[in-house]
């Protein structure tokens, strides 16, 4: 949690918000530096990821930031299916509120300014602070009820499903069971709507200085007994927004035009797949419950354009046909 100290500090600079160009930049810079020195404090070894941007929100200087995140940018391809207001704007962010994305809670819509800024930094802050508590549940939460569940019932099978964040817990627990050492293995593993990098089982990524996706470990050591599937869908609106700002953020606005999507280096799994997976198979993800032909050590990338229908839509027949699928494939 923010210290109390921190949250009145930042209360304070909104408060006294001046009313030159100057003194806001600045004031809005100080707002920054605390959100990064709280982030910096909490951070962890295995909470930077320069696949989401978290190492350049780390590292970057506060007016770094602010420059990168108040900049115009041209719309992204997905903006083009969620709403066709306002065309001739130049910036990803502008159609949002918080009533187009409840699930992105305090996206306001701003062309490109200083105020957008700050607000985008704001949302990446929290984030990065659900990643990092993610984190830490994952690789001692989880992963110690899980290494212990296997030691006391050996042939008891196990099933994880994670949802958004919760595809991070479930993903690193397999992980640390495999640096672990552990005999024991989950018998399948669901990620629904993940809110990571797509390349994170990947092979040969070579993207941005990465080789091999973070959790590429667990497909090469077999680390899941059963099939690891992933769903998808291109009407995820709050994972394409939350890699837009990791796209902006970062500076490294290449092929602004494909924000978000399966060519972009900070494309989330939610929303594209399992990307640079050679044991990867893309599958429709049927509206109609149906039995999916899952195999022990392959990751299948279910794609839900038209079952699932925005980021939360996970609680459906097509969601329970593919996880019955998984646990009745070993």
């Amino acid at each position: 949690m923010v210290p109390q100290s921190t949250l009145s500090q930042l209360r304070r600079i909104v408060a006294q918000w001046p009313s030159t160009p100057q003194e806001q930049k600045e004031a809005a810079k100080r707002f920054i530096g605390l959100l990064q020195g709280q982030a910096k404090e909490a951070a962890g070894v295995e909470d930077t990821d320069p696949l989401d941007a978290s190492e350049e929100f780390l590292k970057k200087p506060p007016e770094d930031l602010l420059e990168n995140l108040s900049r115009n940018l041209p719309p992204p391809s997905f903006l083009s299916r969620m709403q066709q207001q306002s065309p001739g704007s130049l910036d990803p962010f502008f159609p949002f509120s918080t009533r187009r994305v409840p699930e992105v809670r305090g996206f306001i819509d701003q062309r490109g300014s200083l105020l957008g800024g700050l607000w985008h930094v704001l949302n990446y802050f929290t984030y990065y602070k659900m990643k990092m508590r993610a984190g830490v549940i994952g690789r001692t939460g989880l992963f110690e009820v899980i290494k212990e569940l296997g030691e006391d019932s050996g042939q008891v099978r196990l099933h994880l499903v994670g949802h958004s964040m919760g595809a991070i817990v479930c993903t690193l627990a397999c992980k640390k069971l495999v640096e672990a050492g552990s005999d024991f293995k989950p018998s399948s593993l669901t990620l629904l709507q993940g809110a990571f990098t797509h390349y994170g089982f990947g092979k040969d990524v070579n993207v941005k200085g990465i080789t091999d996706g973070p959790y590429r470990v667990i497909v090469e050591k077999d680390a899941v007994a059963g099939p690891i599937a992933v769903t998808f869908s291109e009407n995820d609106d709050a994972l394409h927004v939350l890699y837009a700002i990791a796209q902006r953020l970062a500076g490294d606005i290449v092929r602004p035009l494909f924000i978000g999507d399966k060519n972009d280096p900070y494309g989330a799994i939610g929303a594209n797949g399992s990307q640079k997976t050679p044991e990867a198979e893309e599958i429709a993800l049927d509206t109609s419950p149906k039995v999916y032909p899952f195999a022990k050590g392959s990751v299948y990338s279910l794609n839900g354009k038209r079952a699932i229908q925005n980021h939360g839509d996970v609680r459906n027949e097509a969601i329970a046909a593919a996880l019955l699928s998984a646990a009745e494939s070993r």
